[in-house]
């Protein structure tokens, strides 16, 4: 087998472990690219697998990933940013979240 094709491999390979994400995984992904602090974004991520549905999660990590254009990569905009999904079961817990994870962690 030669370099290209290990290569090759190699970043399908990649690409099919990034398509099996959980949305965990996205979420915190999400949280990074608008500026949330690694610890906080993991903590977040983490906070809301556990208060939101499996669905709400896969919601809310697409949703996260179409609305962030990175242009306005800041912190305190993740959170406009889920009140405009409009889905107050998914703002409560990323507020409740948020809160958790910058007060008591």
């Amino acid at each position: 087998m030669n370099r290209t094709s290990v290569v090759i491999i190699c970043l399908v390979s990649a690409a099919l472990l990034a398509g099996c994400a959980s949305p965990r995984t996205k979420v915190v992904k999400e949280l990074r690219q608008f500026g949330v602090a690694k610890p906080a974004a993991k903590c977040m991520g983490h906070e809301l697998d556990e208060r939101l549905r499996k669905r709400d999660m896969k919601d809310l990590a697409h949703f996260l990933d179409h609305a962030n254009d990175g242009r306005d990569a800041r912190p305190g905009r993740v959170l406009d940013v889920i009140g405009d999904m409009n889905n107050p079961v998914i703002l409560e817990a990323a507020m409740k979240s948020g809160l958790s994870c910058a007060l008591l962690k």
